[in-house]
């Protein structure tokens, strides 16, 4: 009996494998983007077998480039990244003007950092006394958020009571 795998299933589509770039790949990257600029990414792609043009500019444009802020992050810009959230949701690409050289990749993974690192913390019981930074930040903007959610919520309740009344103060024709 045969069995059901995409080699025997043509019409089925192969799914392509991630593969991470190794430490000596981002080594050459850089030493390749040196020795023909950032621009000239056609050329670069021939020295990087089993790449292709849009991942090695990616690669480099994302998380390689000099420019790149890899600094660790600040409270401020933690709690920023929150408001900007709260605000607009995971809209990365929007925050970039906020955050001085960090790129939609880094604001991205810092938030779901945030989100990994409060739950382990609420997983672990650890509500009665928090004294972590990030779930300080993380607990005061999701209150925040929750109280102008609660606060236009009661708006749409006043409206409907109001509009309720409205109409039985009106004479039936």
């Amino acid at each position: 009996m045969e069995s059901n795998t995409n080699q025997n299933l043509p019409e089925q589509k192969k799914r392509k494998v991630k593969n991470a770039f190794t430490e000596e790949e981002d080594q050459k990257l850089i030493t390749l983007v040196r020795e023909y600029g950032c621009s000239d990414w056609n050329t670069i792609v021939h020295f990087m077998p089993g790449r292709t043009t849009r991942q090695i500019r990616e690669r480099y444009k994302l998380y390689l480039a000099p420019e790149i802020k890899s600094d660790p992050w600040t409270e401020d810009e933690d709690k920023l990244l929150h408001e900007l959230y709260a605000k607009h949701g995971p809209k990365w690409a929007t925050f970039t003007p906020y955050f001085n050289n960090r790129t939609p990749i880094n604001i991205k993974n810092r938030y779901k950092q945030i989100i990994r690192h409060v739950v382990r913390q609420n997983r672990k019981g650890i509500k009665a006394e928090v004294t972590d930074p990030l779930v300080i930040t993380h607990n005061m903007c999701m209150e925040k958020i929750r109280g102008e959610k609660l606060k236009i919520l009661i708006q749409i309740h006043n409206q409907i009571e109001q509009t309720k009344t409205q109409q039985l103060q009106q004479p039936e024709a």
